[in-house]
């Protein structure tokens, strides 16, 4: 009767985190567009008053804003994620991210920042100190490669140049381990994901649509697409319902 007992509280525990809904957004440039822009940079632009009413409807709808670290923590602890978790990806790392992270910083929200490590400290992009400070301000920085290749066409060594390359110069530079990559233009395949996992990441962030289910590590987890019309109407159709 009690090792029933455990194995039944062990198993709730064990759904709890297996069922948690974590819908993750994924976000470019925070800017408004130019006349000048490309349909591509102009669609992966989102305004500044635009990311804030986003923001301010996750905070009003009781949503609580997590990192991936923070993700492996509960499911090490079999502890639940809770029922109101988003996690709010943004890709690249372009300066006008910096922003980004403030109002994330001042209304006391996290994110997850991917960045190309082959350009940081570029014009236009973030510097060592801007990702410093970021993650002193709880915010968690993940690999987008060095140099933003498509994964899928590179022999295995590129391949893990770019991942692992990533992953070390982003780690000396903040002094954290990271745990999670985002695949450039979301293009992987069973050899990019398991090449991620040996060098070591534990979740991959892909470009399919979708709300992950977590439950334990996950190469293949899928995103919310922000555009630059994407409203809070829109936002709000796309987030999992109680």
């Amino acid at each position: 009767m009690i090792i029933r007992a455990i194995l039944s509280g062990l198993m709730m525990v064990t759904l709890s985190v297996a069922t948690t809904q974590l819908p993750i957004l994924m976000y470019h440039h925070i800017r408004t567009p130019e006349p000048t822009d490309s349909a591509l940079f102009r669609d992966l632009s989102c305004p500044f008053d635009l990311f804030s009413s986003h923001l301010d409807y996750l905070q009003q709808a009781g949503f609580n804003t997590v990192t991936f670290k923070e993700i492996e923590n509960a499911l090490a602890q079999r502890k639940p994620l809770g029922a109101h978790v988003v996690l709010l990806s943004f890709d690249d790392g372009g300066q006008d991210q910096w922003q980004a992270f403030q109002e994330l910083a001042r209304r006391g929200m996290k994110g997850v920042f991917f960045v190309t490590s082959g350009y940081v400290g570029s014009p236009r992009h973030l510097s060592p100190d801007q990702l410093r400070a970021m993650v002193e301000a709880g915010m968690e920085v993940g690999s987008h490669t060095v140099h933003h290749l498509d994964l899928t066409t590179l022999a295995p060594q590129a391949m893990q140049a770019e991942l692992l390359r990533s992953k070390q110069e982003l780690e000396s530079i903040i002094g954290q381990t990271l745990i999670s990559v985002a695949y450039p233009a979301g293009r992987n395949n069973e050899s990019v994901r398991k090449m991620s996992e040996s060098v070591g990441y534990r979740y991959g962030r892909t470009t399919l649509p979708g709300i992950a289910v977590i439950a334990s590590r996950n190469m293949s987890l899928p995103m919310i697409r922000i555009h630059n019309v994407t409203n809070v109407r829109e936002l709000t159709k796309s987030l999992p319902r109680e």
